[in-house]
Order: C-alpha cells, then sequence, then structure tokens
C-alpha cells in the first residue's frame, strides 16, 4: 500500500505566547493528520518556549527546536537545520502568529498529486482585528485561475499578485534542487527568493482560503520595510538577468510598492526621533517615476504635522495642569 504523502511544518517564532497557541491548535486541527511541526524559537523571552514544549509533550509529531536570538537574517538557516531532521515530502511554513483552516493541508497535498509542480499558493485573510480582509481581489483570482502554472512567474515578479508563505505548500525534492531556502545576506526574508527559484518548475494558485495572516505593526517584516523591500528589487534584478527573463521590474505596481516600503520606513524612522533615516528614506519616494509618489509624500507631510500638533496639545495641557 502506498505511503501517504507527509509534511514538514516549519513554524519560526519570537516572543508570540499570544498568538502560538492558536497556530499550533489550528495544526492540530488539520484534516489530514500526515505532518511533523517544527517549532523554531528564536530565542524568546516570553512564554512562547514553554506554551510550545507543552504541546511537543502532547503529541510526538511536534518537535521544538530552541536557538539563540538571531533574527530575521537567519532564517533561511533555520529553515535548512530543521529540514534535516526531516524526510518528509512537503514542506509548509506557519509563522507563529498565523494559522490555518482546517483543511488547507488535505487540499493542497491532494492538488499537488495531481500536478508536478513545484509550489502551490491560495488565498489568504488579512486580520487585523476586528477586520478580516481577502488578500487578493476578484479580478487577481480569476487572472491566476486563467493562468497555466508554468507562465506565471513573470507575472509574479511584476508584482501582479503576492505568494504569502502562509499559503504555500513545497514539494521537498524540489527544494532540494535548489540547495534548500535562499536568503541572500541582505534580506530580511526568505520566501521570496525561494519562491522565485522553485517557480521556474512551476507555481500552482488554489482557489481556496489556505491561510490567516495576522497584520501586526510592530512585525519585524513590517518595520524592516523599506530593507525588505530594496533588498527584493536588488535580488530581482540579478534574478531576471541571470534568467534572462522578459520582465519589466519598473512596472507602476512595482515602484509604487518600493514608494510605499520608503514611505512607511520614513513614518516609522521619524517616530522613533531617527530624522537623518526619515530624510534618506523620503529621498528613495522619487527613486522611481518621482512625480507617482507625491501623494504619499504629502500624507508623510501630514502624518508629521498631526503629530507634532498632537504633541503640542499634550505639552500645553500638561503645562495648564502644573
Amino acid at each position: 500500500m502506498a505511503k501517504n504523502p507527509s509534511v514538514a511544518i516549519l513554524t519560526a517564532t519570537y516572543n508570540q505566547e499570544q498568538y502560538i497557541r492558536e497556530c499550533i491548535d489550528s495544526v492540530l486541527a488539520q484534516t489530514y493528520p500526515y505532518w511533523h511541526l517544527f517549532i523554531l524559537n528564536d530565542g524568546s523571552t516570553d512564554a512562547t518556549s514553554q506554551i510550545a514544549h507543552e504541546y511537543a509533550a502532547r503529541d510526538s509529531r511536534i518537535t521544538v527546536m530552541d536557538f539563540e536570538h538571531e533574527g530575521m537574517l537567519t532564517l533561511a538557516k533555520r529553515y535548512n537545520t530543521a529540514l534535516t531532521q526531516s524526510t518528509d515530502d512537503f514542506v509548509a511554513i506557519l509563522d507563529g502568529d498565523d494559522f490555518w483552516p482546517p483543511n488547507k493541508l488535505q487540499i493542497q497535498v491532494g492538488a499537488h498529486s495531481k500536478s508536478d509542480v513545484a509550489l502551490s499558493f491560495g488565498n489568504v485573510l488579512e486580520i487585523a482585528e476586528p477586520h478580516k480582509t481577502e488578500m487578493f481581489s476578484a479580478d487577481t483570482r480569476t487572472f491566476l485561475k486563467c493562468a497555466d502554472p508554468y507562465t506565471t512567474l513573470i507575472p509574479y515578479l511584476e508584482s501582479r499578485f503576492s505568494v504569502l508563505p502562509v499559503s504555500t505548500l513545497l514539494r521537498r525534492n524540489a527544494l532540494d534542487r535548489i540547495g534548500g531556502f535562499q536568503q541572500p545576506s541582505y534580506l530580511p526574508l526568505c520566501d521570496y527568493p525561494t519562491w522565485l527559484l522553485l517557480g521556474t518548475k512551476g507555481m500552482m494558485y488554489i482557489d481556496n482560503i489556505l491561510g490567516y495572516w495576522r497584520h501586526n505593526p510592530n512585525q519585524t517584516t513590517w518595520v524592516q520595510a523599506r530593507q525588505t523591500a530594496y533588498g527584493m528589487f536588488k535580488y530581482e534584478r540579478e534574478f531576471v538577468e541571470q534568467q534572462q527573463l522578459p520582465v519589466d521590474l519598473f512596472s507602476k505596481s512595482r515602484t509604487r510598492y518600493l514608494a510605499d516600503a520608503s514611505y512607511r520606513s520614513a513614518v516609522l524612522s521619524w517616530k522613533s526621533g531617527n530624522t537623518q533615516e526619515a530624510y534618506e528614506a523620503l529621498k528613495e519616494l522619487f527613486m522611481f517615476r518621482r512625480f507617482q509618489n507625491i501623494d504619499m509624500l504629502f500624507k508623510f507631510f501630514l502624518v508629521v504635522a498631526w503629530n507634532t500638533l498632537r504633541s503640542t496639545q499634550h505639552s500645553a495641557s500638561s503645562e495648564r495642569q502644573s
């Protein structure tokens, strides 16, 4: 009798005690039971590790790996270390503050049994309490349903859609052939370069909700938005040149994304008192097709004016009370 394919689930976590139970519970609730969960604790200082070990003591499919805190720049190394202990057929990513619907693995393993693509992905709901927002528009879903898995790499590079880790399933032998998870030293993430290399072997879209992604403004990926965006752009240029792909990296959607990252970085830097960093980020708003980004510059100065006004009012109120 043929063996059921198994899935290695990689859960990187750092100080997520308020979310980690929901994350692990969503794995335990999967209708597809052939999985191994590797919880990669990046030196948490709260109860995250303790909670994870409690679950591991009750279910032998769960392994907790505790590391010294190193941050996002070593994420690929952590993932690849965990995979040395795995002989599973597929790999899935589930960050410690995200969670899955119960049928996620059942749907994707079944879809891969009918296709030889290296990577599948689907719809994601963004959780920003109290709201849940569908990440893909109806037009995007229609486009992806009609697209051939072996021709989706170029529109992906041109930012016509996103592939969030929480919705993915990777074929392990394809991942091994590219040398495991990829992460250049200048990028605080490893999913994007890994997806690009796997995408040359086909990316299959599945029109189902396959993950819940928690939008947390304090996430590393948001705080390091500018480094991430421009690091991705640097990697894209190298990748496109190497693969000799006919891709417009200066498309409107791509430059808009870069500008948005610079805008968010400028706001965060200014609020933290780092005016020089905010100035550098603002200059980057005009790096590509600068007149498209006038609205973002205007938004930035509105934020500055509003916060300055609030600060002035607070100071005046404090003086009156004293």
